[in-house]
């Protein structure tokens, strides 16, 4: 991954065996993410000089993303998280604790009053829609780190109240989610739910169930509150029952389709039930189903069979860097 540093953009997900390459829209913090595991396993084994280059490298790729924290979006928290809480965490630079400042500012501005989520705004067939998604879970990670570490009481009133509204709205009776809610923009009034990254629009999409998993997981261990950890649990036991036989994860647990597999949803799903300590022996199975795809040949990347967006035909079983980053954070915890 490291010759990906030297590129201007950061890595998005593999087509045709290349990474495309983006300005780091929400992605970009997983990649700095990779290279900090890179530099504290060389800084661990001794490897002082090439742990001072990665973290030059580093350095660099952070002045082109640092611009970003500012963007109108609730993907800052993927976005500044891995790298600029993980920088501070390592170096208790006050550098990385300021971009984390920043776009913890950036995440509040995001929650809409009306529909009391964390909310993003598309566009489909010329009209605009106003929702959340499942994603939002994991992504608001950082407003869970400022109330706990910066004691941002604001933080925590928002995040809580954006989790008891996804809860309410997103998960359904047998465990499974919607992936997204829209709503009118004016009133806050619940317009409909659909699942647009999945195989139907009432399908159940394994990447927004592991992001479920994920962000209730982050949840209970900054709060410790017992409520999110059944939630996870809930989550956890609907993708347990729904992977393949063979233990690896289709893209959509309600399609015809289970070859199309999506091993970015396997991994961080089992970060989460990592973070829960979850002894589950199925989740042995999901991770060994992983070991064929690991540093597949002819590819860039570390992760195949990782899917991004099967409508769009958006890295379709190749990796990603979610994929990639999730992968290395659920075999160091």
């Amino acid at each position: 991954m490291l010759p990906l540093a030297q590129r201007e953009g950061f890595p998005y997900y593999v087509q045709n065996g290349r990474y495309v390459l983006n300005d780091g829209e929400w992605g970009g913090g997983f990649f700095i993410g990779i290279l900090w595991h890179y530099y504290q396993m060389l800084r661990e084994d001794g490897n002082t000089e090439e742990a001072e280059r990665v973290l030059r490298l580093i350095q660099r790729k952070m002045e082109e993303l640092a611009p970003l924290r500012f963007r109108p979006t609730f993907d800052v928290g993927f976005m500044f998280f891995y790298s600029a809480v993980r920088g501070y965490q390592i170096l208790g630079d006050g550098q990385w604790l300021q971009y984390a400042r920043d776009a913890v500012e950036t995440q509040k501005s995001r929650f809409h009053p009306a529909a009391r989520m964390i909310y993003h705004d598309y566009r489909f067939d010329e009209r605009r829609y106003t929702g959340s998604i499942i994603d939002t879970l994991p992504d608001v990670v950082l407003l869970w780190w400022a109330a706990k570490e910066l004691k941002d009481v604001e933080s925590e009133e928002l995040v809580t109240t954006h989790f008891r509204r996804i809860a309410e709205l997103l998960l359904r009776d047998d465990g499974s989610v919607w992936q997204t809610v829209w709503f009118d923009p004016e009133t806050g009034e619940v317009l409909f739910r659909e699942n647009f990254q999945g195989d139907t629009s009432d399908g159940v999409w394994s990447r927004g169930q592991a992001w479920g998993i994920l962000g209730f997981a982050q949840a209970w261990h900054y709060t410790g509150n017992n409520d999110y950890r059944a939630y996870a649990e809930r989550l956890a036991e609907y993708f347990l029952a729904n992977v393949n036989a063979d233990g690896t994860v289709p893209w959509d647990f309600r399609s015809e389709h289970r070859d199309i597999l999506d091993n970015s949803a396997a991994v961080i799903a089992l970060t989460g039930a990592k973070i829960l300590n979850d002894s589950d022996p199925r989740w042995h199975r999901v991770e060994e189903a992983l070991q064929p795809f690991i540093a597949p040949s002819g590819k860039e990347g570390l992760l195949d069979g990782a899917t991004f967006f099967v409508r769009r035909g958006w890295g379709v079983m190749s990796p990603n860097i979610w994929g990639d980053f999730f992968w290395i954070e659920s075999q160091v915890m």
